[in-house]
């Protein structure tokens, strides 16, 4: 009887972990007084909770981070932008390992400065992300100010999120890039304190 009950106990404590784990345990065998307990249903109990204790510790069900981070705003760590029209500057990388087929939350913040010199054109940067260097396609944002602005240094705050496709297991990089349209290289456009990230999820909750 001593077994028996520390049995029930033990039970009773695994089955607690699995619910403070959000696992789906599924109908357990039930005990009431004066009834004979079998031992084929105590075992038929544990493998039940193992199933769903081990279902959960599947790392494919793990949510996985990985971070670029820049926080310090001296020269060393701004990232300028060329003023060549249309050429793409790459700002920032981030690498995630997904174990699974799922999604990538992308999100990056950070400050945009530049300095508009000439009251004939427009001043602006566009910026966004994607799986290579060469393009803008997600998390898309457009910033400066128009040819009719104050001639002036100017710093916004940058902040955006994307939500990238991963169909199978693997390793992914995404790179934060920018173009930069001004009157000249003078005008300098340039990212400090950017932090960009990447959170792996199994599937969209």
């Amino acid at each position: 009887m001593k077994h028996l009950k520390s049995s029930i106990i033990l039970i009773g404590l695994m089955t607690l972990i699995v619910v403070a784990w959000g696992s789906d345990v599924g109908t357990l065998n039930t005990f009431s007084s004066g009834t004979t307990i079998s031992s084929a249903a105590v075992n038929a109990n544990f493998a039940a909770i193992k199933t769903a204790v081990n279902s959960k510790l599947d790392q494919s069900n793990t949510p996985g981070f990985d971070v670029s981070l820049n926080n310090n705003p001296n020269s060393s760590s701004v990232v300028y932008l060329s003023t060549t029209t249309g050429t793409i500057s790459n700002i920032a990388s981030v690498t995630v390992t997904a174990p699974a087929a799922g999604f990538v939350l992308l999100n990056y913040a950070g400050y945009f400065a530049f300095t508009h010199t000439s009251a004939s054109t427009n001043t602006y940067a566009e910026i966004g992300v994607d799986v290579n260097t060469s393009s803008t396609d997600f998390g898309y944002m457009f910033l400066g100010v128009g040819k009719d602005a104050a001639l002036s240094a100017y710093s916004f705050p940058v902040a955006s999120t994307a939500l990238a496709n991963v169909n199978q297991a693997g390793t992914y990089t995404y790179y934060l890039n920018g173009n930069f349209s001004a009157n000249s290289s003078t005008d300098a456009g340039r990212f400090t304190n950017m932090q960009f990230s990447a959170l792996y999820f199994p599937s969209r909750y």
